[in-house]
């Protein structure tokens, strides 16, 4: 049975290895942030629900809010280019995987960001057969609490670890039958070092060229693959 589950989702969109074991061209600017354990990104995307303080969680998550903001203004068109698709009458916030009911994400989709207030759609539950935390991606991870007549969607989490997640939603809004399903993120961690030589040249190289060329507003990773660069 779990066999047959996993041969499904991998025809539904096709599983990546973990992010330490995927490591892309370094000529190419994430569509999020590539965050590492104690950098001020990686502490911002983990306060901004875990802060015992409400208002650094309220704090973080206008400024959070404000960066998705600008930068769906800037390369949503990138995201439906690649996607093949005119517009997301659908943007769907990734639930949380730990059962909270307080988490910050949806709020800040509907509340904060002006290009997806009136698009929102809290879909997505976490279908509690699997264990809180748990990372791997499952066509059935999440409950949609209704059908789909082939709307596109841009799903929307807030840290990119494995994929797992991400990869999980997408599957059961197909399943429930969405459209195109794109995946935009605010944060990927990303391993420094991971296991295996050639996998730790491939990551030091990777993080060298990205921080050599910095962040720029204008350009995405789709920029690059559809040649409009800056």
């Amino acid at each position: 049975m779990q066999a047959r589950r996993q041969a499904r989702l991998e025809r539904l969109l096709p599983v990546q290895r973990p992010a330490r074991r995927s490591i892309p061209d370094g000529r190419c600017r994430s569509a999020d942030r590539s965050i590492g354990q104690g950098e001020q990104w990686a502490y911002e995307l983990s306060s901004y629900k875990n802060s015992p303080n409400p208002s650094v969680r309220a704090s973080l998550a206008v400024r959070l809010g404000a960066v998705l903001w600008r930068w769906l203004d800037a390369h949503e068109p990138c995201v439906m280019q690649c996607a093949r698709v005119k517009e997301f009458p659908l943007v769907v916030p990734v639930p949380s995987t730990r059962g909270r009911p307080d988490h910050p994400l949806p709020s800040i989709l509907r509340e904060i960001v002006k290009p997806t207030s009136d698009r929102c759609a809290d879909l997505l539950s976490q279908n509690p057969r699997y264990p809180p935390g748990s990372r791997e991606a499952h066509d059935d991870r999440y409950l949609v609490s209704r059908q789909l007549a082939g709307e596109p969607v841009l799903l929307v989490d807030d840290q990119w670890t494995s994929g797992g997640h991400a990869q999980s939603a997408a599957a059961a809004l197909k399943l429930a039958g969405s459209g195109p399903v794109a995946v935009v993120s605010l944060g990927r961690h990303f391993d420094r070092t991971p296991a295996g030589e050639e996998y730790r040249r491939a990551a030091d190289s990777y993080y060298r060229s990205a921080r050599a060329q910095g962040w720029n507003w204008a350009q995405c990773c789709l920029c690059y693959q559809s040649g409009h660069r800056e």
